[in-house]
């Protein structure tokens, strides 16, 4: 399990994993990208890549993007991806 964590885990620039945290829907979309990685999941496009009006942090922009087009997460709206608002349990719930 510790290995799992090890290897999904978001980009705490203290190396602390803070379990109690919530989680951001660009922090979730870079942790169920790396899952998908790790389980070897093809993640093909099947969406055109959006443009968001609002910014995604560099470290979680290809997971964004990639999990965008292959249809896994969507926006909040046609232009907004709203990256540092929490992740909803019906969200996490579709992403799985």
């Amino acid at each position: 399990m510790v290995t799992g964590v090890q290897t999904c885990a978001l980009p705490i620039s203290d190396g602390n994993f803070y379990p109690n945290n919530l989680v951001s829907r660009q922090e979730m979309a870079l942790m169920m990208y790396r899952v998908a990685n790790k389980a070897n999941a093809k993640l093909t496009a099947v969406n055109e890549q959006k443009v968001w009006s609002d910014p995604v942090a560099d470290w979680a922009a290809d997971a964004v993007a990639t999990l965008q087009m292959a249809g896994v997460i969507n926006g909040t709206s046609d232009t907004t991806f709203e990256a540092e608002a929490g992740a909803t349990r019906a969200q996490a719930a579709q992403m799985i």
